[in-house]
């Protein structure tokens, strides 16, 4: 039988998830207990409670327009925090939310694309709003819209920059390379603990439809899973959080 603080505990985190998840999410019961949200609504993740520290090397793919789970990461556990994204729009709002940061050296802004290649690419602006896309041989790259060309590099390359042979948590947000990039961290064999990622494909309205089929999203899901990650929350087909299954048995 859980003691009343052990209750307690799996109370505050029901609140938390019914606060900051969207109505069409899944959250596994068996791990309920374990999952948190930081950052604004609408732009919250999931993390794993009391999983990272001080010393935890967290990467936040993709700024957007909102890092507010970013700092939060900072805010709560005091990781160390890697903002990476490339574009204009990006970096300013990212720059003006680490300015009011408590110890804004624990925050760093890398100004390149993640990829599953090295060198420079043109990214595509989607029309409907200020994200970027670098898709390579895709449909969405046919179409006449704004581009800019962005220095790319891969995850191992900049772990290697960084001197990190691990990663506590990877937030990915990229705007349909997230395929190739997975596909690259596991042919690599990376160290990464929890993998959260935004797919976007056929499921989503507009030009980014084009990005995928829910037949790469079913592909790249089945081998996340075979490679020892556990499928812990999803937001409709759009947003997910893997988690090596040793953190969630701790």
């Amino acid at each position: 039988m859980k003691t009343k603080v052990e209750l307690k505990e799996i109370e505050n985190s029901i609140k938390n998830i019914l606060e900051y998840m969207p109505k069409e999410s899944i959250v596994s019961l068996e791990y309920v207990e374990k999952i948190h949200f930081l950052g604004d609504k609408g732009w919250a993740w999931p993390v794993i409670k009391d999983h990272l520290t001080e010393s935890s090397i967290c990467y936040c793919v993709g700024a957007g327009g909102n890092v507010s789970f970013d700092i939060a990461l900072y805010n709560e556990y005091k990781s160390n925090i890697f903002i990476i994204d490339p574009t204009k729009y990006a970096v300013n709002i990212a720059k003006k939310a680490m300015e009011r940061a408590e110890n804004p050296d624990k925050i760093k802004l890398i100004e390149v694309a993640l990829s599953d290649e090295e060198g420079s690419f043109k990214m595509k602006q989607n029309p409907q709003g200020q994200s970027h896309s670098i898709i390579k041989n895709s449909k969405l790259h046919d179409l006449d819209i704004k581009t800019h060309t962005v220095p790319c590099k891969t995850l191992s390359t900049l772990m290697k920059e960084y001197n990190h042979t691990k990663i506590h948590m990877l937030k990915i947000d990229i705007e349909g390379s997230e395929y190739k990039v997975i596909e690259d961290i596991l042919s690599k064999k990376i160290d990464i603990d929890i993998i959260n990622v935004e797919f976007h494909g056929e499921w989503l309205s507009g030009k980014w439809s084009k990005c995928a089929s829910y037949k790469d999203l079913n592909e790249i899901i089945e081998k996340l899973i075979k490679k020892g990650y556990i499928l812990t929350y999803q937001n409709g087909y759009r947003e997910y959080m893997f988690v090596k299954e040793y953190i969630l048995v701790k």
